[in-house]
């Protein structure tokens, strides 16, 4: 395909503020998710406030994707601080059970059983990607 016919294609299909090429208007599906995961991140920081909820984040964390959109749009500096404080954890959790994991692997420790790491290379996708509600462990 030739550059101009790139250029072209990728004309024809914004949508944003005018109507693409099959007469739509407004951002499509995907722009309406995103303001929605907006709106949804941004009532997180308010309900933050509330004890329970607070521990549930704590407790199950957020995607990263998600978690640093929260670092983004989210406006208390003490908030970003703790949801930052979540993430770094979360991370630091799974990178230790990772490296459990594949020391267990290798043939010398392979009569090891395993633990809480024996699903880690999961739980690191589902962070790093996010998973559908009914997806999660």
């Amino acid at each position: 395909m030739s550059p101009a016919r790139i250029q072209k294609r990728k004309r024809s299909r914004r949508v944003s503020g005018r109507k693409n090429r099959r007469g739509l208007e407004g951002k499509g599906v995907c722009g309406e998710r995103g303001e929605w995961e907006e709106g949804a991140v941004d009532v997180l920081e308010k309900l933050r406030a509330d004890g329970e909820m607070a521990a549930g984040l704590e407790r199950n964390g957020l995607c990263l994707r998600h978690g640093l959109l929260g670092l983004e749009r989210w406006r208390e500096a003490a908030n970003r601080e703790w949801l930052a404080g979540i993430l770094q954890e979360a991370a630091s959790r799974l990178r230790e059970e990772l490296r459990e994991f594949l020391r267990k692997y290798d043939y010398r420790f392979g009569d090891e059983p395993f633990g809480e790491e024996e699903d880690a290379v999961s739980r690191a996708v589902d962070f790093l990607a996010g998973t559908e509600p009914e997806k999660q462990r």
